[in-house]
């Protein structure tokens, strides 16, 4: 009886409005007490009351509710009483309530706690409601971590989520519940930044794990979540094919509404960025007369489509035009006979189509459909949303800045009123506008000079008021990618407003001299001189400096933390994606305004300023490669064997191993937890241990410290000099851009302080550039670009129109100083060790020089030789050439060498068929010296495509060159053994494509992620002869070195130095032996890298036997 009686309650109540539902209930109640008691009358009653009580709780009604539960226990219990009952608080009905009661808790801390408190009563029983309980109590976690920001919530959040998760997999099996409670967890990934990527192997790890899992909407739900996933990483490509998949998901199934799993409770299959509430049982929801789904996911991809989407919001304004005119709406005969391209030109007008007239035909439109009919409000506001969404962007692209103003500001106010359901399908729609605002206040200053007008002050100040109030919407959702965006802007801001100060300051002053009969005809003041600025100007330069830079350094630290946790991966794939990421952030431009709010301070640069300047620098070069190679890197025994010496740092130490190690044998999605736990772990390593923070800045090529400098000094024994070229780009329009040369070197014992110095070069990059297609890349030539570089005429202009990229060397390095260059945009391409200095025809003839991608790259390029110092491997010398038999009579010198030097060092050479790319790549991975002379292509436009020539074991069809290639592609996924060493003699193998931020790609940089301490190659094509010669000049030097008995050689750990840096120098020497040789024969050759080669005393007996 109990059963039919409930079913025809339960229809009666869910077709009568809530509100309504009282009558219903009575009644019912009257008929259920004429039901005998050991029919189950009480029961029916106890039954009855829970869902009325439920109802009261969906209206609000919290002391009613009370109420019914009360007398719900009450009548459960004189149905236990009758029929003897023992165990009640076991029971389902029981277990129901206790989970319903926790809605009428209204203190927010004490409904978790005694959420958390029910959900692990239920896991210990086995209850029936220990699903919702988990899901309320990581709901509510969730929710208190985004209001508060507290972190104890998110822990707490994550932890009852592993719980739900094993829930889901081993006690209910219910496997759309998992996706469910999953798609929630991946919202708070997207958010956190730190965790995008271990989401998205979960979810890799559940496609696989469940490959036969058919329920085409979850699916695709959870497919709408990987690519969300994926786009924030900016892996678009894959992106676009994981929701071309979602959709093919959704179009196969039947359109069923708000489509649930009926066990777990409800989630809304939605795209915004923070999940849904833990939801009563189904029968409990309130349906939206609107709600239709399927309408919502014809939008999902046309929103970031612009064409899409401005196209279907026109057809659909057309189509409900029609409609509202055919059922007689007399106020839009206007619009009876229009098309939807007379449309089009009312919402989307040209430039010089906008008149007054079609505007206000415009406001009449929207008007209308800002007041639809009650079926179709959530569709016709959310379609007007869509419009005017579409029209800002349309203006934008006309650069319409202040119709575009007009829109935005409308779509400001229109979504104070919007319907909740509207709110969920545009997830942070308010403070996009709101930053689009600010945007827009400042699109026009970009192609401005002067700032001096009063509207420009009040461009300025609106652009900051709309960024601050996007910023605070956006840490009010905890939206840290777009925080990160909006301090940048902010920070931007800060930099046009000093100089706006500065130009008034200067009119004001300008003005003053011209009143006084005083004509200024000087050379016009530098933006940052002083002279002319107020003691109160000076001040609010002084502070708005200070918010710009303030505002920078948490733009920096957010991006940071998003590229370094965008991929675990070593090798290609982890390099590709963090250069995404890396382009998406955009942060060189972060750290390029930080610089210019430094250098904006009045007066000289202070040395506190020049410090500064050169810790961003050092942010700014090479992330992605530096922190590739960091991911793949052992760590260094010497550090190693500090931190086992300190009982503390060493269980530490010894912990997170063990968390390495599970994470390596654990399987699929179980990943996912142990990595969130071993991330944190290594925060509080971090904070905790001096030596774990070295050991982790190493491993995330954190960006080099001062701290540093004075560690490579002790680790090389050599008296060295950090250089740093960066590019400041010119920042605002009529300006030119700056050249900074940054040295650091370890200062002396009395004067212990390490302080980094800076010059403004004179050179620009005009000449830079200018010099480079004179003599590297020129448009015309008879047998090759580089030929003009080869004449002495060439080597003069060198020194004469660059000379300056390194004058400022002459004071700040002593002559014998290793020095340490790192290039920045396009003086990559430039041999700047053979410009010429005081004294000297060139640089590496007064200090030996070795090149560096970034400071962060030479201390993991250290890391990786320490590797091999304490009992380093055999060198296992290899020479490999190349050059194919067929071509030997072009290429004789070569081949010749590689035989040469192979019996110089007793091995054999690999040649020819010996030469094969398979066994190369064997070589490459048994070897620590290899030494390749061979043909390299440049013939992609794709740096990864950058290739080196081996010849083929096998003939080849005639008139096909018998040469097979590995390419940079291939070397990112090769490991050598630590402390290899490369040299690689081929025409441009040390050329690179250089991105924003000195991202740099090719064959160079591939070498050195595959493991590579140091690499030797070429910045143009070289000739057979000038590479045998320079190699056999090389190697003369090493060899000398590997058997000096002279005690002049350095020695590290038991194992003999060979100095790399040394014998760059003395093959320079050689090569230009007059000091006039054409810079084509011998200034190509570069040393990348750690200069210290460790050999092992067999290698040293060896060499000394038979190497000379």
């Amino acid at each position: 009886m109990f059963n039919e009686a409930n079913a025809l309650f339960r229809v009666e109540l869910n077709r009568t409005p809530p509100e309504d539902r009282g009558p219903v209930v009575n009644e019912f109640l009257e008929a259920v007490a004429s039901i005998p008691l050991s029919r189950g009358r009480d029961y029916i009653e106890a039954v009855v009351r829970l869902q009325w009580a439920t109802t009261h709780i969906q209206l609000q009604a919290q002391e009613s509710a009370a109420e019914e539960f009360d007398k719900s226990a009450a009548a459960f219990q004189r149905f236990c009483g009758d029929f003897g009952i023992r165990n009640k608080e076991a029971t389902p009905h029981m277990q129901a309530m206790a989970y319903e009661r926790l809605s009428c808790i209204d203190d927010p801390i004490d409904k978790l706690e005694r959420t958390e408190e029910l959900a692990a009563h239920m896991e210990a029983v086995d209850g029936t409601k220990t699903g919702y309980c988990l899901a309320a109590a990581a709901d509510l976690s969730r929710k208190y971590y985004e209001v508060t920001g507290m972190e104890l919530f998110r822990t707490t959040y994550f932890d009852v989520q592993k719980r739900l998760d094993t829930y889901d997999q081993t006690v209910s099996e219910d496997i759309c519940d998992l996706v469910h409670h999953h798609v929630d967890l991946i919202s708070v990934a997207l958010a956190s930044l730190i965790d995008r990527d271990k989401a998205l192997d979960w979810v890799d790890a559940f496609f696989k794990e469940y490959q036969h899992f058919d329920a085409p909407v979850v699916r695709a739900l959870l497919r709408r979540s990987q690519a969300s996933l994926l786009r924030s990483l900016r892996r678009l490509d894959e992106a676009g094919r994981v929701d071309e998949e979602a959709i093919r998901l959704e179009t196969s199934s039947p359109s069923v509404g708000n489509w649930m799993h009926t066990r777990q409770g409800y989630r809304a299959p939605t795209r915004r960025s923070t999940t849904s509430s833990v939801q009563p049982d189904p029968q409990n929801q309130v349906q939206d007369d609107d709600g239709e789904e399927t309408f919502y996911w014809g939008w999902s991809d046309a929103i970031g489509d612009q064409a899409k989407m401005q196209e279907m919001s026109i057809q659909l304004v057309l189509k409900w035009l029609l409609e509202d005119i055919t059922t007689g709406n007399s106020a839009l005969e206007e619009f009876k006979e229009m098309t939807e391209a007379a449309l089009k030109a009312i919402v989307l007008p040209k430039a010089v189509d906008i008149n007054e007239l079609a505007e206000e035909r415009y406001v009449r439109l929207c008007a209308w459909l800002g007041k639809p009919p009650v079926h179709q409000k959530n569709r016709r506001l959310f379609c007007l949303v869509m419009l005017r969404f579409g029209r800002q962007m349309h203006f934008s692209d006309l650069k319409l800045w202040d119709p575009r103003l007009s829109e935005l500001q409308s779509l400001l106010e229109l979504e104070e009123s919007l319907p909740q359901i509207i709110r969920d399908k545009f997830p942070g729609s308010k403070g996009s506008w709101l930053g689009q605002m600010a945007l827009t206040y400042m699109a026009p200053l970009d192609y401005s000079a002067d700032f001096t007008s009063a509207e420009s002050g009040e461009r300025l100040s609106n652009a900051q008021a709309y960024n601050d109030r996007a910023l605070a919407e956006y840490r009010r959702n905890k939206d840290l990618v777009r925080v990160a965006l909006h301090q940048r802007s902010g920070a931007q801001i800060c930099m046009f407003m000093i100089r706006r100060i500065r130009q008034l300051e200067q009119q004001a002053a300008s003005s003053s001299n011209t009143r006084g009969g005083i004509v200024d005809n000087g050379p016009k003041k530098a933006e940052n001189d002083s002279a002319f600025l107020s003691v109160f100007a000076e001040a609010e330069v002084h502070d708005i400096r200070n918010r710009g830079i303030s505002q920078a350094e948490e733009a920096d630290e957010i991006f940071s933390l998003s590229e370094l946790h965008a991929s675990s991966s070593s090798g290609l794939e982890g390099i590709t994606h963090r250069q995404s990421i890396t382009a998406s952030n955009a942060n060189a431009f972060t750290i390029l305004t930080a610089i210019e709010l430094l250098l904006a301070a009045p007066g000289e640069p202070s040395d506190e300023t020049i410090t500064k300047v050169w810790q961003w620098v050092q942010k700014y070069k090479a992330r992605s490669l530096a922190r590739t190679i960091g991911v793949r890197i052992s760590d260094p025994p010497e550090l190693v064997s500090k931190i086992k010496a300190c009982p503390d740092a060493a269980r530490g130490y010894e912990e997170m191993r063990a968390m390495e190690q599970r994470i390596k044998e654990a399987q699929g999605m179980a990943k996912f937890n142990l990595r969130r736990q071993l991330d944190t772990y290594r925060r509080t390593m971090r904070e905790t241990h001096d030596l774990m923070r070295q050991l982790l800045d190493l491993r995330e090529a954190q960006p080099f410290d001062l701290s540093d400098v004075a560690r490579i000094k002790a680790q090389s024994g050599t008296p060295i000099v950090l250089v740093d070229w960066f590019y400041l780009p010119p920042y605002f329009t009529g300006d030119t851009g700056r050249l900074l040369l940054l040295t650091v070197k370890e200062r002396s014992k009395r004067n212990l302080n390490i302080k980094p110095t800076m010059d403004v070069l004179t050179t620009k990059v005009g000449d830079v550039i200018t010099w480079q297609k004179t003599y590297l890349t020129p448009e015309k030539f008879e047998d090759m670009p580089e030929e003009n570089l080869n004449t002495k005429e060439a080597r003069k202009a060198f020194d004469s129109m660059l000379g300056g990229l390194i004058a400022p060397l002459a004071r700040r390095v002593k002559p014998g100083e290793l020095i340490v260059l790192c290039p920045s945009s396009s003086l990559h391409r430039l041999p700047l060790h053979a410009l010429a200095i005081k004294g000297y025809e060139a640089l590496i003839h007064r200090n030996p020089v070795v090149y560096t991608h970034s400071q962060s790259l030479l201390r993991s390029c250290f890391a990786a030789t320490d590797l091999a110092r304490p009992l380093p491997a055999r060198i296992n010398a290899r020479f490999i050439s190349g050059i194919a038999e067929s071509e030997s009579v072009y290429h004789k010198a070569g081949r010749t060498s590689i035989q040469t030097l192979a019996r110089r060092f007793r091995t054999d050479p690999m040649i020819d068929r010996t030469a094969s790319k398979k066994l190369f790549l064997d070589a490459a991975g048994q070897s620590r010296l290899l030494h390749l002379h061979t043909h390299c292509g440049w013939e992609s436009k794709d740096p990864l495509d950058h290739k080196v020539e081996l010849p083929m074991s096998c003939a080849q069809p005639k008139g096909q060159r018998p040469v097979e290639s590995v390419t940079a592609r291939e070397f990112f996924d090769i490991q050598v053994s630590p402390g290899t060493h490369i040299n690689m003699i081929a025409c441009q193998g040390g050329v690179m494509d250089v991105q924003l931020g000195d991202e740099v790609m090719g064959l160079v940089p591939a070498l050195m992620c595959s493991g590579a301490s140091s690499t030797v190659s070429t910045l143009w094509r070289i000739q057979d002869t000038h590479g045998s010669r320079f190699a056999k000049v090389f190697f003369d030097s090493f060899l000398k070195q590997s058997t000096s008995t002279d005690g002049n050689t350095s020695k590290a750990g038991g194992s003999l130095i060979v100095n790399l840096a040394k014998a760059m120098q003395q093959a320079a020497d050689a090569m230009d032996e007059m000091k006039e040789a054409p810079l084509y024969e011998w200034a190509g050759y570069v040393l990348h890298g750690c200069w210290q080669f460790p050999l092992s005393e067999q290698d040293i007996t060896s060499l000394q036997t038979g190497g000379m």
